[in-house]
């Protein structure tokens, strides 16, 4: 995970507070991700700059796709 101030990990817990009501003020950017996924992979760090090179004109918000399955 980015020591990013623009990167979050978004969980079912926090997606509400995190996700849903910070994208009234702040643009939120959503990664669905899985540790399988070679493209995400290859994704993540692209994401990342990027978030940390508008320095908060978006924020990054990381979904663990196979952390919600039962």
């Amino acid at each position: 995970m980015s020591n990013s101030p623009y990167v979050f990990e978004a969980t079912m817990e926090n997606f509400q507070q995190q996700v849903m009501e910070a994208s009234a003020n702040t643009p939120i950017l959503v990664d669905v991700w899985a540790d399988w996924c070679a493209p995400c992979k290859q994704l993540t760090p692209v994401l990342e700059k990027l978030a940390d090179d508008y320095e908060g004109g978006f924020l990054l918000a990381k979904v663990n796709a196979m952390s919600s399955r039962s």
